[in-house]
């Protein structure tokens, strides 16, 4: 029975099913062959300076690379990742709560139930009322730590 494909053609791997090919994915290993691997490997440095000045390059004339990302340098594969999460959540504006220090959890859960989802991927700004001080990250770990204090109480 004739599928309408060509017999001698490879089967589609599952793994690049729903792939948009203008981004190519970082993940996964397929080989390379051995004298394009050799030579990747060879001049890696090269190569991955191509890439960060141009990271197109992996959709065009540097695509092969992404069947074998162990030779992309990680600082590139975690600014890519850094951007697609930030394409897919953009942040958004600061999230600021005063709360009494003494009622932490209920109107944290207050300030939180009023807003979308979307709104709260911001940094987080805590002030405590009655008290001076500014949010230079201080204020919000110990947040986090009286808010998980109250949760197990």
């Amino acid at each position: 029975e004739n599928d309408g494909g060509d017999g001698d053609a490879p089967a589609a791997s599952s793994s690049g099913a729903g792939r948009d090919p203008a981004r190519p994915e970082l993940c996964g290993e397929e080989s390379l062959p051995g004298p394009v691997s050799r030579f990747v490997e060879a001049n890696r440095a090269v190569i991955n300076a191509m890439i960060h000045a141009d990271p197109s390059l992996l959709s065009g004339a540097l695509s092969f690379v992404t069947r074998s990302p162990r030779h992309i340098d990680f600082e590139f594969k975690y600014k890519d990742f850094r951007r697609r999460v930030d394409a897919l959540y953009p942040r958004s504006e600061q999230v600021s709560l005063v709360l009494n220090r003494d009622k932490t959890f209920e109107e944290t859960f207050h300030q939180f139930r009023g807003r979308a989802a979307h709104r709260l991927t911001g940094p987080l700004h805590i002030k405590f009322r009655g008290e001076d001080g500014a949010d230079a990250g201080g204020l919000t770990r110990e947040w986090f730590q009286l808010l998980g204090d109250e949760i197990v109480n």
